[in-house]
């Protein structure tokens, strides 16, 4: 079977509240659809969302290496394997050599989504039988003062066990008063982790995490704006907070180095910019190895992109963690066609073949 068509579909959504990034405040998701048909008419959906501050490339960029892509696919035989599409995916590079991340991942989900559906199986299921059915998620925690204690009981209370604190951007104190509410709020029903989107040096780190350790903290996400093993090892024996890798999977080198290094406890693997479907499970593999923790995270996407993390994240089994999945209400469209926020602390993975999902082309949100 050949693939007859690839269709690049674009959106521009509203946030409802800021996207925080290392560049600044995002008050829109931009991004691409990506439909792929087979000559029988099945359709497989992914999803290529750079963002600004995290990805390498520019939208434009990958919305240039897409087409050359779309183009280059069609009346190629499909293929029947994770590897296969990895390997398709660069025989049929040219024009686009190498092929960033995001459109890596979109590619590569459409192909697998295509695949899984005309098998009548789930992503999951087609990438690890027996896979887990719901995925825990750690709630993203906005907001100061009295509006946080409320929000925290009330996601306690509904079954959340992790919180996500975004620091950094803040007076360091409005940060730390801001830690101590969430564990008051939270007592010991839930984890806390924090994320500062590398914005310190090693004295400020130090400073910082000196202060909060109190607070009982998981770890911390990328606390340095130039992270090295030396500079987190000397971090975590100087605090005791230990430590999360995650925008340093764009330099796999040194990814490597820091997810084996003392101090760091877990791997943030957002597909979107960790080289895409087919390099998330040896990544993953690879983290449970060295008994460390493995996140899967999304960027912000669409349902489709956030289906297909859903579908990686449940190949996990027993080592599934809390994931970083809280980022669809901060969308005012989702572009499918069934609910994927999260209730009571967890998402239901799609049980219908493929991603589960379809597009809903009724949406608000295309371009």
């Amino acid at each position: 079977m050949k693939i007859a068509d690839v269709t690049l579909k674009r959106y521009s959504i509203d946030t409802t509240s800021p996207i925080r990034t290392s560049t600044g405040e995002k008050w829109k998701r931009d991004g691409m659809i990506i439909i792929i048909r087979s000559q029988d008419g099945a359709t497989g959906l992914g999803e290529i969302a750079p963002l600004d501050g995290y990805s390498r490339e520019s939208l434009s960029e990958a919305q240039s290496c897409a087409s050359v892509l779309a183009d280059n696919f069609l009346n190629v035989d499909i293929p029947e394997s994770l590897q296969e599409i990895s390997s398709l995916l660069n025989q049929h590079s040219s024009g686009c050599d190498p092929i960033p991340s995001s459109v890596r991942f979109g590619f590569e989900t459409a192909l697998a989504d295509l695949i899984s559906r005309r098998l009548e199986l789930p992503l999951c299921d087609w990438l690890l039988p027996d896979c887990v059915r719901t995925v825990p998620v750690n709630a993203l925690m906005t907001g100061n003062g009295l509006r946080v204690i409320e929000k925290v009981n009330e996601l306690v209370l509904s079954g959340y066990t992790c919180l996500k604190v975004k620091v950094g951007s803040n007076d360091p104190v409005i940060d730390v008063k801001r830690i101590a509410d969430v564990r008051k709020a939270a007592g010991d029903k839930a984890r806390i982790r924090l994320d500062a989107n590398r914005l310190w040096n090693l004295d400020q780190a130090t400073k910082f995490l000196r202060e909060i350790s109190q607070y009982r903290i998981e770890y911390i996400e990328e606390p340095l704006e130039h992270p090295t093993v030396e500079s987190y090892e000397t971090l975590f024996d100087s605090s005791g907070v230990a430590i999360a890798i995650d925008e340093a999977i764009q330099d796999i080198d040194l990814w490597t180095n820091l997810i084996s290094c003392h101090g760091v406890e877990a791997a943030v693997i957002k597909p979107t910019i960790s080289g895409g479907l087919a390099a998330s499970p040896g990544l993953m593999e690879k983290v449970v190895s060295l008994g460390k923790k493995v996140v899967v995270s999304s960027m912000f996407e669409t349902g489709v992109g956030l289906a297909a993390c859903l579908h990686i994240a449940a190949t996990l089994g027993e080592n599934i963690q809390p994931c970083g999945f809280d980022t669809i209400r901060y969308l005012t469209e989702n572009l499918i066609d069934i609910d994927l926020n999260s209730h009571g602390g967890f998402i239901d993975v799609p049980g219908s073949s493929g991603l589960g999902v379809n597009l809903d082309y009724d949406s608000g949100g295309w371009v």
